[in-house]
């Protein structure tokens, strides 16, 4: 059965042959799905008489899916052709009315289009009906748009006829992105859908003036602050621009907020000069080198920056430091290499004849002055 469908051997077949047999088989199918549609068309009408109420099929929808098994995507398409293509009954006053649209119907039924190909036309004929009750086109090009239609659907596949009805309505209705008053009235909300393993589906249309204010709203509830610029934000203040109490003062900063050692050529956070983005409460390298304790540097001082800003100023005689002074580029407590303190040492000196700070005890051993080890050679000469 597997190798051959029904005892239908196709193996011996030429290849004229096989294309000839799946001609055949597309034409018998295309006259089981015009039976389809009318089967449809017909349960659907007797179950809205509620002729299967007893069986719990309230629908035509509800029968094909019970009854025949199939998925309610491809009952609602066979529904949606039936109700374009066969004639409607009313009810209650038993009227007749013609289908909506005959030519295709004409073709459908005929065998010479496939449902799908007649689903691709049926719905943009539908479009076409739907602008002519609009009042944007009129009777006679809706009803020149279906024969268009119906003569390509039994020439193209459905991929063209896509493409075909899109130009073609687009052409009689160029404005067609602009909605009807009844389509904003009838289509527009939101609605809520049932939970669904944990996720909650929202769907539903808007008007652009209710766009604008839902997402306006949304934005402003999910994004509350002020700055959307990260640079802009100074590090010292909080997000609403005011500074913090905790960083409100500077101890270093004088009663205009100018951090001490401008002179060296630093300005703090204000973009120019060495200390440019200095945030407030540091201090830039140059005023570390050349800061003496408990003074701020000035400019010209005894160990500032000359008018180069290349060199310390030094106010006494060369190699000699000043009682009380820092070196540029030194830590108390630590050798200054290349200058001579007192007592011949080049460790930091405060008091005559010492080289470590009296008030501190004995000089470590790295702050003692260096001792000369002499040599003595065999012929009895002594050289350091």
């Amino acid at each position: 059965m597997v190798a051959a469908p029904l005892g239908v051997e196709l193996v011996a077949l030429s290849d004229g042959g096989v294309l000839e047999w799946a001609r055949s088989v597309e034409q018998l199918s295309r006259w089981v799905q015009a039976l389809q549609v009318q089967a449809a068309g017909e349960l659907d009408s007797r179950a809205r008489e509620g002729r299967y109420l007893c069986d719990g099929q309230a629908t035509g929808m509800d029968v094909l899916s019970d009854v025949l098994h199939l998925s309610r995507a491809e009952a609602g398409r066979r529904l949606g052709l039936a109700g374009h293509f066969l004639p409607a009954t009313d009810a209650l006053t038993t009227v007749a009315t013609e289908p909506d649209q005959p030519v295709l119907a004409g073709a459908f039924f005929a065998g010479t289009t496939s449902i799908e190909q007649a689903l691709v036309a049926s719905h943009y004929t539908a479009d076409a009906a739907h602008l002519t009750r609009a009042g944007r086109t009129t009777a006679e090009l809706a009803r020149e748009l279906e024969g268009t239609m119906t003569t390509h659907a039994q020439e193209q596949n459905p991929d063209f006829l896509r493409r075909l009805g899109t130009r073609a309505i687009t052409h009689i209705d160029p404005d067609g992105d602009t909605p009807t008053t009844g389509e904003l009235t009838a289509r527009q909300g939101i609605r809520f859908h049932r939970a669904y393993r944990g996720m909650i589906r929202i769907s539903g249309y808007t008007t652009i003036p209710q766009y604008e204010k839902i997402m306006a709203t949304i934005g402003h509830a999910t994004h509350p602050g002020p700055h959307k610029d990260i640079n802009t934000i100074h590090p010292d203040t909080n997000h609403t621009g005011t500074t913090d109490s905790a960083n409100t003062k500077n101890p270093d900063e004088d009663s205009t907020g100018t951090s001490p050692g401008t002179g060296n050529g630093s300005t703090g956070a204000d973009g120019t000069g060495l200390g440019a983005g200095v945030l407030p409460g540091q201090t830039t390298l140059l005023e570390l080198l050349h800061a003496t304790p408990g003074t701020p540097a000035t400019p010209g001082g005894p160990h500032g920056p000359g008018p180069d800003m290349t060199a310390p100023d030094t106010a006494g005689p060369a190699g000699t430091i000043p009682d009380g002074a820092d070196p540029a580029g030194t830590i108390p407590g630590m050798p200054v290499p290349g200058v001579a303190g007192p007592g011949g040492s080049n460790a930091r000196g405060t008091g005559a004849g010492g080289s470590w700070p009296p008030d501190q005890g004995p000089a470590p051993a790295w702050a003692q002055p260096p001792t000369t080890a002499h040599t003595t050679s065999n012929n009895g000469t002594t050289t350091p």
